[in-house]
């Protein structure tokens, strides 16, 4: 247990888990509070015609699915999911001309895998559970095999780091937000509503 605050230093510089060893479910008695305030942005825009046109693609694309590892675990007591898929909403920006990695909504991380090894250490020789030793009392030592744990990169057939990629949901759904209110607005237009 924690029983005092927990703060990066400095700010914005330290990350809660990462891509390939994230924390399973997250539990807090308020919404997240993301830093918004406009004396630290730059550039502040209205969406394109480019971005208006992602942002009403995006709302359609949401998806329901299972997670392969509940279902490697769980078998068919995993649960459905409802939500974007990274890989389809990278292709939506890039259909329409634009880099998706420029913002801020998608991304990738490089995979890491945890992989157990094994090592040669030294160590007291053991009669049972008392220590041999020598003549002269010093302990006798063997040398034995240790297993450890090591985090190394997620590479594919080819020697190629994987990627996972991810979605700011807040982001993607800002997207989503402003194609619908687009949309909206279009339709009243057109129905001769102010």
């Amino acid at each position: 247990m924690v029983g005092v605050n927990v703060v990066p230093t400095p700010a914005n510089a330290r990350n809660l888990g990462s891509a390939s060893l994230y924390w399973a479910n997250g539990y807090i008695q308020n919404a997240w509070a993301v830093i918004s305030d406009e004396r630290l942005k730059d550039e502040i825009a209205s969406l394109s015609g480019a971005e208006m046109a992602v942002a009403k693609a995006i709302a359609p694309l949401v998806a329901t699915y299972k997670m392969k590892s509940a279902v490697a675990g769980k078998g068919s007591l995993a649960r459905r999911h409802c939500g974007w898929i990274a890989q389809r909403i990278e292709a939506v920006f890039a259909a329409h001309g634009l880099d998706p990695f420029a913002y801020g909504c998608v991304g990738f991380d490089p995979a890491i895998k945890t992989v157990t090894r094994t090592r040669t250490v030294m160590r007291s020789k053991l009669n049972g559970a008392e220590p041999v030793v020598d003549a002269e009392g010093h302990p006798v030592m063997e040398s034995c095999e240790e297993p450890y744990e090591e985090q190394v990169p997620d590479c594919d057939d080819d020697g190629v780091q994987r990627m996972i990629h991810n979605l700011r949901i807040e982001e993607v759904s800002a997207f989503a937000l402003a194609g619908l209110a687009a949309r909206i607005a279009a339709l009243e237009a057109a129905c001769g509503y102010a």
